[in-house]
């Protein structure tokens, strides 16, 4: 298996335990509008994959989801300083065709993964991808596990979001602060997590992106994922800081170390894990559409909590 997360600053990377981890990405890919965002301040970049290189995790960034034709130059400079400077990354992180286009015309020969908002819904996208230097994709999230694993069966790694919000998409400025109207200083509002509720749904919003209201949540169906041979997995803690990437990853490490080990954790301790996640999200959990049902139902037995 293989662990990742993500962490968008400096200074959130040194304040974070990432010891249960494999590889993190690194920069924000829903929003432009931070200076310290890793895939923007060059500076803070070098310094961010020597940490994770001293620590031994493979290093991956995320370029901008939906660069707009001001965001291009961006993406040509981190290229070019990557080259320039040799940097030891490990796979870059697009959701865009023209990123991806830049990257192929470019000197760099590192591996590419095709993130969440790529629109990739079938077995023709996922091999023209493939075609274009792609080696990793993480499939639209309203496909199922069997869809994802059409994919796979291409020979791509596939990524699959196990634990944390689905990115559902994203705009060209920050929607907090079209909402707030200037009650707010937009700074403050796009750096904050808002939440939205109605009386049949709930999402919220960082940046310019809007989450899923309910978090992902795959630690009961572990052990379906190992029998389909999908392993490579990611715990998105965008929108709840370090203390919960540290107690998420290493809940999910815990519970894949005993299903490869053949000894897997009892009933009661996962009931135990998956109540430890869901205290992070009041809006509670959800499997997303990898089951085939809607993508706010939670299908198992280990939550909500049962007397």
């Amino acid at each position: 298996m293989e662990l990742t997360t993500n962490i968008y600053t400096l200074e959130d990377l040194e304040s974070t335990d990432l010891t249960p981890y494999d590889g993190v990405y690194l920069g924000d890919p829903w929003s432009t509008d931070y200076p310290a965002n890793l895939n923007l301040n060059l500076t803070d970049l070098e310094q961010a994959l020597k940490i994770l290189k001293a620590r031994g995790l493979r290093a991956y960034i995320s370029t901008f989801s939906v660069p707009r034709e001001e965001d291009m130059p961006g993406v040509e400079k981190l290229l070019e300083r990557i080259h320039d400077k040799s940097l030891p990354v490990d796979m870059l992180e697009v959701h865009n065709a023209g990123v991806l286009e830049m990257i192929n015309s470019s000197p760099l020969n590192i591996p590419i993964h095709m993130g969440a908002v790529a629109n990739i819904y079938t077995s023709a996208a996922a091999k023209l991808f493939r075609e274009h230097g792609v080696t990793r994709v993480t499939g639209s999230y309203e496909l199922t596990l069997e869809e994802l694993k059409v994919l796979k069966d291409l020979g791509l790694e596939v990524e699959i979001l196990v634990q944390g919000p689905m990115a559902l998409g994203v705009s060209e400025k920050c929607p907090a602060g079209w909402w707030m109207k200037g009650e707010i200083s937009q700074a403050r509002i796009c750096n904050e997590v808002v939440h939205l509720e109605s009386e049949h749904m709930a999402l919220r919003a960082r940046g310019r992106a809007t989450w899923s209201g309910k978090d992902v949540c795959l630690l009961e169906i572990l052990s379906r994922l190992w029998a389909l041979k999908f392993g490579f997995f990611r715990i998105d803690g965008t929108l709840y800081g370090s203390d919960y990437i540290r107690e998420a990853g290493s809940i999910y490490r815990e519970a894949w170390n005993g299903i490869a080990n053949g000894t897997p954790v009892d009933v009661k301790r996962q009931k135990e894990m998956v109540n430890k996640l869901a205290w992070y999200n009041s809006n509670g959990l959800c499997n997303g559409y990898l089951l085939g049902q809607s993508g706010s139902d939670y299908m198992g037995d280990l939550w909500p909590p049962r007397d």
